[in-house]
């Protein structure tokens, strides 16, 4: 499969899941030239580059009625990192 790790979150995310799952690829926004992309052409443009999943921190996409729509028909399967709640160890 071919994930992109959306604009908000920190591109080292891929260096590392990569290596935990060296079958898939995974790319950045900033790999992909995707920065300053609005969601709804975003997820299009993923679709035509061969992208089969979104990882973001955007939970507003599955709010937002129009960005939902263009998600679904996407056909992008949505995975979403809730922002962390307290400090770290």
């Amino acid at each position: 499969m071919r994930f992109f790790v959306d604009h908000n979150l920190s591109p080292t995310l891929i260096g590392t899941v990569s290596p935990m799952h060296p079958d898939h690829d995974f790319r950045c926004a900033r790999d992909e030239q995707l920065m300053a992309e609005h969601d709804i052409p975003l997820f299009t443009k993923l679709t035509q580059r061969g992208f089969d999943a979104i990882i973001t921190r955007d939970g507003n996409q599955l709010v937002d009625p129009d960005e939902k729509q263009a998600l679904v028909n996407s056909g992008l399967h949505w995975l979403g990192i809730s922002p962390a709640k307290g400090r770290g160890c």
